[in-house]
């Protein structure tokens, strides 16, 4: 399955992932406590670093996937690039 989309719940001190529009597991609200929908986002940026493949292990086996916040920090240290803008260079995410 191609996931283009995916949702970050907020759980504890963790966030819980799943493939965009999927209800997050009721099973792990005991284990995690209160879910919170947190936000939506492409995985565009995120296939091309090395934790996005247990992530994506984790939702194809069980269809979400548990991240501790250390964890998801580095998915979202996105690579940065230069580019050319007005009034000179600028370093703005890719």
């Amino acid at each position: 399955m191609d996931i283009w989309h995916i949702d970050i719940h907020l759980a504890g001190d963790g966030y819980v992932v799943t493939p965009g529009g999927a209800p997050p597991p009721v099973e792990l609200g005991g284990a995690l406590g209160e879910l919170r929908f947190g936000w939506s986002q492409e995985t565009s940026g995120a296939v091309t670093l090395p934790g996005w493949r247990a992530i994506r292990a984790d939702i194809d086996a069980c269809g979400y996937a548990v991240v501790s916040g250390e964890e998801f920090a580095a998915l979202l240290a996105w690579p940065v690039q230069r580019i050319c803008g007005p009034g000179g260079r600028r370093r703005l995410a890719a």
